[in-house]
């Protein structure tokens, strides 16, 4: 049995990142729209997201958007599994 090693062309790492980008604004419109005006708190990263919003409004005296951290996170997050992938693949 040989492990083939996995080559993603340019075309398709371009279509993976806008996918990654796209699910990333919708989830920062649902917290903006639902769940931040009802103040409800998520667990994972949306939670660290929406504590790290209301920490920058008492830190530095303005409010950071939520969605920014999420898009942040979302995107580190997105990254990080694609070295994985790649690393976990030449084994």
């Amino acid at each position: 049995m040989t492990i083939k090693k996995i080559q993603n062309s340019f075309p398709q790492l371009v279509v993976q990142l806008f996918i990654l980008i796209f699910t990333a604004l919708l989830e920062v419109i649902a917290m903006n729209m639902f769940l931040n005006p009802n103040h409800i708190f998520t667990g994972g990263f949306n939670g660290i997201s929406q504590l790290l919003s209301i920490a920058s409004k008492h830190l530095f005296g303005f409010q950071i958007n939520t969605g920014i951290f999420i898009l942040l996170t979302s995107v580190v997050i997105g990254f990080l599994g694609g070295k994985w992938s790649v690393c976990v693949s030449r084994f």
